[in-house]
């Protein structure tokens, strides 16, 4: 009965998202009035100047830039300003051919709202050059339309409907912005046939990967029931990596072009970087990408976007950034058939969701029991995050290995010697792919210190350093050529402050390339301190009063997230602000920034920079969750921070308490190098830059929540269990809703 539960538990997963995905598009096509251009300018041009309670009449004259057929549009929408002021519309009329577009009836306009025309029956629009906006409104502020400056080039994507005369002398035309929509004829296909449609020309059909993820879900559930929980927990684990394969757009993972491009360039893939454009557009990645109200719809499958992509789109000079992501480039993207990117992209995609599988399985079998894993499946993008195709990927499989690491040395005994091996590898995993896992070495010295005085008599204690000796001779051989050439950054030029910082960094990594047995001397040096360190060790174990004062520590932590929670559905918490041309000092940018992470544990207010962007940030944050599935996460936060301090009060678990305390303030450390490295490099301080630091803080945290189901009654593991994988589904559906 348990097991039949369990996969019916697991099918929760799929439930929203199928729903989604078998019902049937709507019979219209919307779309944008034209090209919404990301790097062009957007400027306000103002039509109706009113005053307090004045009422205006206008006739607004329109031209058309290029070609263009309005006969078969239902509706129109214009994009509206009234710079924080509000009025009433109560006529709007565009005429523009025999066709003629009303408002249904009078509204309010207010910033950004859209103002709303609808056709009033047959018309033939054979391409007016002309047309005119009527206008009757009264109010308290003026009424201006959006537009964006296009160049006058001739270019398709520079057409539409502009407010400029073709009379007036400039380079540039203001073209309105707005959405126009169209009727769709018979019978309206089913969603997933979008899906299917992004992948044809894979290797491996979407459907037979769908199919995959929910057995391996179901098996795993099954596995899970019967304790299984090494391969239990890792097919839970690929099952819902592989629906984020499925279900993300191709490119529209962050960066996925450029990381595209890039792999076609380590793999000596020309034919893929030559079929990029063409497949960027057929795929419409610039008319999503950024633009939330931009869905697929079937009719896209015929008709490409008439451009690839605009901004800096450019391969990575992967082996001075990565090299580890290089090298298993370098391997991955030699498969698949030529001048198909689409296939290499699901390939990455496909490895990528395979290892965070795999580590995740392991992790389980290391760990004593699968409920200290639950800060893993507390995180709803921590999957997202590991299948896209960057180097963000391998990020969070290597964050996963050394928050595992740190359960296990928390636990104690003698499972904690071989802890260090798991620190040490995961680091020089974590160094060898990207440079934001260099500020995690504070939280790196708080561990060895904590090591070196943590009351543990356990055997083989050596164990631990001889580990952490061994990662730090991988980390130098892994590294090698970036600790020769050091980290490059394209964006590095033009600022002094980023450039000294790497140029520190590069001297640091080239001392140790040129003296690698230093690394070797961890391992002695560590066996040595640990001896000495031993009637330290004795003494504090005696310490009746520090085990008293752990508890207090604890508890007060405990405490204070508790009533921050509490405080922000009342008060106000930090925000940390967008950089601007002008940068705050970096002790004010510091202290900000680090206060914020502070205060992260928020009910309502959250900081979108860094928990908004970590916790619920998918592809180029124009897909983010919603308040009620974050406020799911910081009540399950929250619910792990209670379980914490309920055993500190019943005094039980000390030594995972003291150890929390040693982790809580090299996290501290860490926070504060990540703001101080963004802060030098001028850079916005991004969550998804602190996925080396989240990941095992979360793991460290949700262990006790994990611990607290698992030790209560059985009800409460199966509640548990559907809060998070409800969080799972509804974060999927959620983000498939806002592509298809």
């Amino acid at each position: 009965m348990k097991s039949v539960a369990a996969v019916a538990l697991m099918a929760l997963l799929y439930v929203p998202v199928g729903l989604y995905l078998l019902s049937r598009h709507e019979p219209r096509l919307t779309r944008s009035l034209s090209h919404d251009a990301m790097d062009q300018v957007p400027r306000p041009i103002t039509l109706l100047g009113l005053g307090a309670g004045q009422r205006t009449v206008a006739e607004i004259p329109i031209w058309r830039v290029g070609a263009g057929d309005l006969s078969d549009a239902t509706a129109l929408e214009f994009l509206a300003a009234t710079y924080g002021q509000s009025l009433t519309l109560d006529e709007a009329t565009l005429y523009i051919g025999s066709c003629v577009f009303r408002a249904p009836s009078p509204s309010v306009i207010t910033d950004g709202a859209a103002i709303r025309l609808v056709r009033g029956g047959p018309c033939a629009d054979t391409a007016s050059t002309t047309a005119r906006l009527s206008l009757r409104a009264w109010g308290d502020g003026p009424l201006a339309l959006w537009t964006w400056e296009m160049p006058r080039d001739g270019t398709p994507e520079h057409g539409g409907l502009t407010l400029t005369s073709p009379e007036t002398v400039t380079t540039y035309n203001s073209i309105l912005r707005g959405r126009v929509e169209r009727p769709l004829s018979g019978r309206m296909p089913r969603r997933l046939s979008v899906v299917n449609w992004w992948w044809s020309g894979s290797l491996i059909s979407p459907f037979v990967v769908l199919a995959i993820s929910i057995g391996a879900g179901l098996v795993g559930a099954w596995l899970l029931s019967r304790a299984t929980m090494g391969p239990g927990v890792g097919l839970v684990a690929l099952s819902v990596s592989l629906m984020w394969a499925v279900m993300i757009p191709p490119l529209q993972g962050a960066d996925e072009p450029d990381h595209l491009l890039s792999v076609a360039e380590l793999a000596g893939r020309p034919d893929i970087t030559a079929a990029m454009p063409a497949y960027a557009r057929q795929v419409h990645f610039e008319r999503v990408r950024f633009h939330t109200d931009e869905r697929f719809v079937v009719a896209d499958t015929t008709s490409p976007h008439p451009v690839a992509w605009t901004g800096d789109i450019h391969s990575e000079r992967m082996d001075s950034r990565s090299p580890l992501a290089a090298f298993l480039w370098r391997a991955l993207g030699r498969t698949g058939p030529d001048d198909n990117p689409a296939a290499l992209l699901f390939t990455m995609r496909l490895s990528n969701a395979l290892l965070f599988a795999l580590v995740a399985g392991l992790a389980a079998v290391v760990l004593p029991r699968a409920w200290l894993l639950v800060g893993i499946a507390i995180m709803p993008t921590l999957p997202y995050f590991a299948t896209m195709l960057s180097d963000w990927a391998y990020v969070a499989h290597w964050s996963m290995v050394v928050g595992t690491s740190l359960l296990v040395l928390s636990r104690g005994g003698a499972q904690a010697a071989w802890a260090g091996v798991g620190l040490g590898v995961g680091c020089a995993l974590l160094w060898s792919t990207s440079m934001a896992a260099l500020p995690l070495l504070p939280l790196l010295g708080a561990v060895v210190i904590g090591r070196l005085v943590m009351p543990d008599d356990a055997p083989r204690r050596w164990m631990f350093w001889v580990g952490m000796g061994a990662g730090l001779v991988l980390a130098s051989i892994w590294m090698h050529d970036l600790l020769q050439v050091g980290y490059q950054r394209y964006d590095a030029d033009g600022r002094a402050s980023f450039a000294a910082l790497l140029t520190m960094v590069n001297e640091t990594a080239r001392l140790l390339a040129d003296y690698p047995w230093m690394a070797a001397l961890v391992a002695g040096a560590g066996c040595v301190l640990d001896l000495v360190c031993a009637p330290v060790r004795r003494w504090v174990g005696r310490q009746h009063v520090s085990w008293m004062a752990v508890r207090g520590v604890v508890l007060a932590l405990a405490a204070a997230v508790v009533v921050q929670a509490l405080w922000s559905l009342v008060g106000t918490l930090p925000q940390l602000d967008l950089l601007t041309a002008t940068p705050l000092a970096l002790t004010d940018y510091v202290r900000h920034a680090v206060l914020t992470l502070l205060t992260s544990v928020r009910l309502t207010g959250f900081d979108h920079l860094t928990f908004v962007s970590l916790w619920g940030g998918f592809g180029w944050l124009d897909a983010l969750l919603p308040q009620p599935i974050l406020v799911a996460v910081v009540t399950l936060l929250l619910s792990s921070v209670l379980a914490m301090a309920h055993a500190a009060v019943t005094g039980r678990e000390r030594t995972q308490q003291a150890w929390l305390l040693v982790f809580t303030a090299g996290a501290l450390l860490s926070a504060v190098t990540y703001a101080t490295a963004a802060g030098l490099m001028h850079r916005n301080l991004h969550g998804r830059y602190l996925l080396p630091l989240a990941v095992p803080v979360t793991i460290v945290i949700g262990a006790w929540l994990g611990s607290a189901v698992e030790q209560g009654r059985e009800w409460r593991q199966w509640a548990l269990a559907s809060v998070l994988v409800l969080l799972h589904g509804m974060s999927l559906w959620w983000v498939v809703a806002r592509y298809v």
